[in-house]
This record gives C-alpha cells, sequence and structure tokens, in this order.
C-alpha cells in the first residue's frame, strides 16, 4: 500500500487551530451534509461548516503548509487542493467503512489526507481504518500528523479480465474512522482533501492487446453491491482514459462516453458519485 504519514504542523500551530475550534459553538454541522449516497448511512460525526471565518481561516493555513513541504510535494505533486471539512468525532461517533468518491462538488479527487489535532494516546478508538483487498491497516496520529493515501479501487477479478487489465498493484479499498470509545475527541480533527494524481499511482499495466469500442454495463453486475460497482468502473475509467481507449457505460436508460477529453472523464466521475442504483 502507497501512503505517506508526515509532521505537518507545529505545536503553535496547533493549539491555535484548537483554540479557535474550541471557541466555535455556532457552525457545527451533522455530517451526513457533505456524505455521497452511499456514505450518508454509515457517517455519524459533526463538522464544520466550510463557509466559516474559521474553517476558511485555516483551510488556507494547511494549504500553505502542505505546498512548502518537500516530501508531501514529491509524493504526491499536487495540483490542486479542494474540499477540506473539519470534523469533531465525541463518544460512540465514527465514520463506518465506506468509498470516497471519485468526484465531489468540488472537482475530482485522486488522493485523500488525514491530519489530526490530537494525540493518539489522549482517546480511545478513533483509529483510521484502510481496508485493502489483502489487509486492514489501522492508524493513529499525533497532533500535526498527517496521512496522505490514493483513493483508486482495484477492481474484481471479473471486470479485470473481462477489460484485460493485469499486474495491477493492489489499490485501497475501504476507509472509516472507527468508534469513539472513551475520551475528549472533539479536537480530533480530520481534513480530507484530494491532490493530483501522481506518477507514483499510475499503475503499470501489460498492454498485449489493445482494446476498442469498450462498454461497461452497470447493469450487467447485479451481484456486485452497488458502491463497489462504481468504485471498480471508477478504476477502469481511468484506466481506459489513460490508455487513450474509448468506452460507453450504461446505467438504465443513462449512457456516458469517455474520450481524450477531459471533460468526459469528469462528467462520468461526476455521475458516479451521485448515481443511486
Amino acid at each position: 500500500m502507497n501512503y505517506l504519514t508526515q509532521q505537518l504542523l507545529n505545536a503553535e500551530e496547533i493549539n491555535l487551530i484548537k483554540k479557535e475550534l474550541e471557541d466555535e459553538t455556532q457552525n457545527w454541522e451533522d455530517g451526513k451534509n457533505t456524505a455521497g449516497s452511499h456514505a450518508t448511512f454509515v457517517k455519524n460525526n459533526l463538522q464544520l461548516n466550510r463557509n466559516s471565518e474559521v474553517s476558511k481561516k485555516y483551510s488556507q493555513l494547511v494549504n500553505k503548509r502542505i505546498l512548502s513541504n518537500p516530501l508531501i510535494k514529491s509524493f504526491s505533486i499536487p495540483k490542486r487542493i479542494h474540499g477540506i471539512m473539519f470534523t469533531k468525532s465525541s463518544k460512540n461517533m465514527h465514520y463506518g467503512r465506506h468509498i470516497d468518491n471519485p468526484y465531489m462538488s468540488s472537482g475530482r479527487s485522486d488522493l485523500s489526507f488525514t491530519l489530526s489535532l490530537t494525540n493518539k494516546d489522549s482517546y480511545n478508538g478513533g483509529e483510521l481504518i484502510i481496508e485493502t483487498m489483502n489487509s486492514e491497516d489501522k492508524f493513529k496520529l499525533n497532533a500535526g500528523e498527517i496521512i496522505i493515501y490514493p483513493k483508486k479501487v482495484l477492481p474484481s477479478d471479473e471486470l479485470l479480465k473481462e477489460f484485460k487489465i493485469i499486474n495491477i498493484i493492489n489499490a485501497d479499498e475501504f476507509d472509516g474512522i472507527d468508534e469513539f470509545k472513551n475520551g475528549d475527541s472533539f479536537s480530533k480533527i480530520a481534513w480530507k482533501k484530494s491532490i493530483i494524481n501522481d506518477k507514483r499511482y499510475v499503475k503499470t499495466f501489460s498492454d498485449t492487446e489493445k482494446l476498442s469500442n469498450l462498454i461497461l454495463d452497470l447493469d450487467n453486475y447485479p451481484h456486485i453491491e452497488f458502491e463497489k460497482l462504481l468504485n471498480y468502473s471508477s478504476y477502469i475509467v481511468n484506466y481506459c482514459y489513460e490508455k487513450k481507449l474509448n468506452l460507453k457505460i450504461k446505467h438504465k436508460e443513462q449512457e456516458l462516453y469517455l474520450n481524450n477529453n477531459n471533460h468526459s472523464l469528469n462528467r462520468i466521475l461526476k455521475y458516479f458519485a451521485n448515481v443511486k442504483n
């Protein structure tokens, strides 16, 4: 699994942000307000309104720190950082098993990150869980520490064979925040942002057979959980885009076409982020 952990904020910055968040009483909202159509069923936390002055102010600070960190820049090659969410979790709150949408209201989302403002020894539970095809990894971060991880999902063997995608490195599947058991987790803040795809995350394929006139009909896979299918499909769409292969997406009465135009890619990813079966 490819991920990076790095100290991003210093003690002075952490204390300043925590103080202002603790003083903020008017702009905390139900986290379900920004969850996708599938994640809304498993999201149980609070988040700060993105239009609040505190959110805007410290979003800019985090943005600045990321773009000035040489290791993070080398690892992720950021083009645009967006979709900041300051979140708060108390006892019995959690963000269950889910797959991050490939397209958010603010644009494409190729990578995610979580940044903690609370030392890991000050609360029980609340681990960030990243589940892959073969393993489940749990992370607890110290205050000011960031973890960056990819969002691509490796499709099932059935789809890999159908679209002749072979020799692929394992990709991340699911992530979530485990239930907080005790301890004040008010300042356990997680920001999820997206960073442009780095060449480190471009998979290497054995392209022995050129494909053309590809059709991905979502209705042909009723045996695959729909949320998984959407994210498998996102992987295939990105693969075809990178390989300059044309692809038609079918779902019920809807047809979408992928070509070399970036607009067609974003249109499909946006559809996957909002569609319901």
